[in-house]
């Protein structure tokens, strides 16, 4: 039997310098860890003391509609000074009235419209445009609603046709770059605007010194079906204010109505395949007017796959004659003029028929010098195969022969073009070709003379716009590209497009990776100059930084991410990896816990390993873990995971995300779980005008919040509280502190003193479940007035008799009442007021 000891008072402090930790044995944790804590974080991400976390407060004071905002974006652009500012909500998108940290009543203005029931959307900058993609909706973008052209051109009516490109002319800020703009009124002097997406109008820049002091007017013509047409509700901001329309006589901005009838088409004499808009004047305009900038502005529209300006050979190439058919395959494809298709005295009744491997709306047709036609006026008549109908139909509409010239077809090497949209052809075998090819036949109104040849025919691959482009669940800028998953034909790979382009999907620089992953990929996040690709089971690296090297390598086989949109990457160095290097890396939640990968990947989640656990209390609802959401706060060096949490373990399924898990990756530990009274649904990394990089989330009710300001939830109390892990108060003091029992007399705190609030104290002796309070008249709260001192003062003593226990654990508390509507715990450990009381039994 262990002996009584004597009366020992003893005191004791612990400080708040150990992790979280919640799986662990209580007992066997370090002094100064905790076990469980709510609304609480490191001071200044400094390993020692916890305070309450920083407050929200909203965006959009009037919500957007009473719907779950699903996401928040933002798309930066110094160069235009746009600082876009967007959200997903009820099935459209928003962009914001002002920028961050700026507060305003309604978000802002509906720029597009989703499918019903779009999934929250992966958005990105890529390039000048922020592009979108989500499952059950086409992939979208917007430029922030201002852009260079992506093509400028004049054309003078000086007898050539040629036009004058301004593209480098018009896409700065300098006057001493410019460009001649038309003078005469007429059928044939115009300015060309091309863009990638539909236009609402422009604005132009003028070279000080000489504007217009005639009389005149703009017209402004969007070229649909083939022709240029009128756009309604035309707007001249650069006419003179007084009655008379002076074009040109300042500065301004030119609008009109957008339309969906503006087609995309390669305008005539140009490799520019894009939304064309020609502006003319209606009478003559002051000679010299300079153009030294013009911006655009766009329409957030689904993305339209465009030409790339790049070439394919001709996969096929037949002539035919009363005998059958010439093959003049190879002839036409191997890069010399040496050797060419021979149409000398090609009947009217013949043809030439070149076939592809896709689908085409022209051809770029160049002939051997001093052998083409020069002696016979006529036109090109092109066919393609209409499987439909089984035969040979002629393409009507307009169309442009490059290679006539003042109607001499096959007199100069250039593109045969026509409108590609309008038809539907299909893929045949023709001539001794087994492969079916997609075949366009070539008769011309007249008989070639003697010597016409053809040394090199190749395609314009026609994009794939009807439907407008390729459904993907996620898109990703890598290298360049946007890269789109998962691949529309090989589900096991991903969809890359032209390098600058990403909405070009087409030609020899676009394409597929190919089935290379071990399943479906469902999200990517590029990390350095590879990328880390997310499955439901696996997670891989993707390397190569060109097509025809990229490259899969595998992190993990069996461990992939559940919530696709929890895949982030951390640019701050951490060093999970190495005790002495320093790396970027990637976050993810999985099945099981949360990740970090770069070459391998580590589970860092232990320390909460319960929340995966459905015996435990609380967890995370497994059913809907895959609408988990995360974002970066790089203020306070944490990843947020917004979370299904099923705190009471019942039948009744939690299908909303209602908690956050909260990791800071500097410290590498876990602060529990933030509760706040809008729970977010989505958040993002957002830099304000102000230069800071805030986070901000999404909530269910159609209002967006700016995190980490202020002392409130926008005004309602934050609830924030700690619990300690079972401490055996003798440790140190008594060479066998487990047979002891000691009286808890006291405990004070070491706490910042505030301008109002108390910290309330429940204690927990023995491991008991639920904690108990003080019988003494004193309460169970310690104020933090400040009372002349930085640090609180207060005391609280546990009652006559004291709390006896072989351990003491206890949760301190804040925020509770309404008067402590602004206060803050920031508590850096305790003191306890203790002696043994007696010596436990022994065998």
């Amino acid at each position: 039997m262990a002996q009584d000891i004597p009366d020992e008072n003893f005191s004791k402090s612990y400080i708040f310098d150990k992790k979280l930790d919640r799986t662990t044995p209580s007992l066997l944790l370090p002094e100064g860890s905790i076990v469980e804590g709510l609304n609480i974080g490191r001071p200044h991400s400094v390993p020692v003391g916890w305070e309450r976390r920083g407050g929200t407060t909203r965006f959009n004071t009037t919500p957007i509609a009473s719907a779950q905002v699903k996401g928040v974006f933002q798309c930066i652009n110094p160069e235009h000074d746009i600082q876009a500012f967007y959200a997903q909500c009820n099935d459209n998108v928003y962009t914001g009235n002002t920028v961050p940290p700026s507060t305003t009543s309604s978000f802002g203005s509906l720029i597009y419209s989703l499918d019903s029931g779009t999934s929250p959307l992966f958005g990105m900058k890529i390039n000048d445009d922020m592009v979108w993609a989500g499952t059950g909706n086409t992939p979208f973008a917007h430029s922030g609603n201002s852009a260079y052209p992506d093509a400028f051109y004049v054309k003078h009516e000086t007898g050539n046709t040629i036009y004058v490109d301004g593209y480098d002319k018009v896409r700065n800020n300098r006057s001493d770059t410019n460009i001649l703009l038309p003078q005469h009124s007429g059928a044939s002097e115009f300015a060309y605007i091309g863009f990638r997406r539909r236009l609402s109008g422009f604005s132009i820049d003028l070279v000080p010194g000489v504007t217009n002091t005639m009389a005149s007017g703009l017209t402004i013509a969007a070229l649909r079906n083939g022709s240029f047409i009128g756009v309604s509700n035309l707007k001249d901001g650069t006419a003179s204010p007084s009655g008379v329309t002076t074009l040109y006589e300042n500065l301004g901005h030119i609008s009109w109505d957008a339309s969906t009838e503006d087609d995309p088409y390669l305008l005539p004499g140009t490799k520019d395949h894009m939304y064309w808009y020609r502006a003319g004047v209606t009478a003559d305009v002051t000679n010299g007017i300079l153009a030294y900038q013009i911006k655009v502005n766009d329409r957030c529209e689904d993305i339209t796959n465009l030409w790339s300006k790049l070439y394919w050979l001709a996969s096929g190439c037949l002539k035919s004659t009363v005998t059958g058919f010439v093959d003049y395959s190879g002839e036409v494809t191997d890069g010399t003029d040496a050797e060419y298709a021979e149409l000398d005295n090609l009947a009217t009744t013949q043809a030439l028929y070149i076939g592809f491997t896709n689908k085409t709306f022209g051809l770029n047709v160049k002939l051997v010098p001093g052998e083409t036609n020069v002696q016979t006026q006529g036109h090109v008549r092109i066919y393609y195969w209409n499987g439909g109908n089984n035969n040979w139909t002629e393409i009507t509409g307009t169309t442009n022969d490059g290679t006539s010239s003042n109607g001499y077809p096959l007199t100069q090497s250039g593109v045969i073009q026509w409108d590609g949209q309008s038809i539907q052809e299909d893929e045949r075998t023709l001539g001794g070709f087994v492969l079916p090819l997609y075949w366009y036949k070539l008769q011309w109104s007249i008989t070639m003379p003697a010597s016409v040849q053809v040394w090199e025919v190749a395609q314009l691959e026609k994009p794939d716009t009807i439907p407008p482009f390729p459904d993907y669940d996620f898109v990703v800028e890598y290298n360049g590209r946007a890269v789109w998953g998962p691949g529309h034909e090989f589900k096991m790979g991903l969809d890359f497009s032209q390098e600058g382009y990403p909405h070009v999907m087409n030609g020899p620089k676009a394409g597929s990776t190919g089935n290379i992953f071990p399943g479906i990929p469902t999200c990517m996040a590029h990390l350095h100059s590879y990328a880390l690709v997310g499955g439901i089971d696996f997670v891989a690296m993707m390397e190569g930084k060109v097509p025809g090297r990229f490259d899969e390598y595998r992190v993990t086989n069996n461990v992939g991410v559940v919530a696709p949109h929890t895949l982030l990457i951390i640019d701050d160095g951490i060093k999970i990896f190495s005790q002495t290097k320093q790396v970027n890396a990637g976050i993810f939640m999985s099945h099981d816990g949360i990740y970090m990968a770069e070459m391998v990947a580590v589970k860092v989640s232990q320390p909460i390993a319960d929340y995966w656990d459905t015996g435990s209390t609380p967890y995370i609802e497994p059913e809907y873990m895959d609408d988990s959401y995360a974002w970066i706060n790089y203020q306070t060096k944490c990843v947020h995971f917004a979370v299904p949490m099923n705190v009471n373990n019942s039948s009744t399924k939690q299908t909303t995300l209602n908690y956050e898990i909260v990791y800071n990756y500097v410290l590498d530990e876990f602060y529990d779980l933030h509760k706040r009274a809008y729970p977010a649904s989505c958040g993002a990394a957002i830099i304000g005008k102000d230069n800071q990089k805030m986070a901000y989330i999404g909530d269910y009710s159609g209002t967006v919040y700016r995190t980490n300001t202020g002392n409130s939830d926008n005004n309602t109390i934050i609830e924030h509280y700690l619990k300690t892990s079972d401490i055996m108060t003798l440790a140190g003091i008594k060479p066998d502190p487990l047979n002891y029992s000691t009286l808890l007399n006291a405990v004070k705190v070491k706490a910042k003193a505030q301008a109002v609030g108390n910290i309330e104290v429940l204690f927990y002796p023995d491991g008991a479940e639920s904690g108990s309070t003080p019988t003494g008249s004193g309460g169970n709260t310690i104020s933090m007035i400040n009372s002349g001192s930085g640090y609180a003062q207060g005391k609280l003593k546990t009652g006559q008799g004291g709390i006896l226990a072989e351990t003491h654990a206890m949760r301190f508390r804040s925020g509770v009442s309404t008067a402590e509507l602004n206060t803050n715990m920031q508590i850096y450990g305790f003191t306890i007021d203790a002696r043994p009381e007696k010596a436990t039994d022994g065998p």
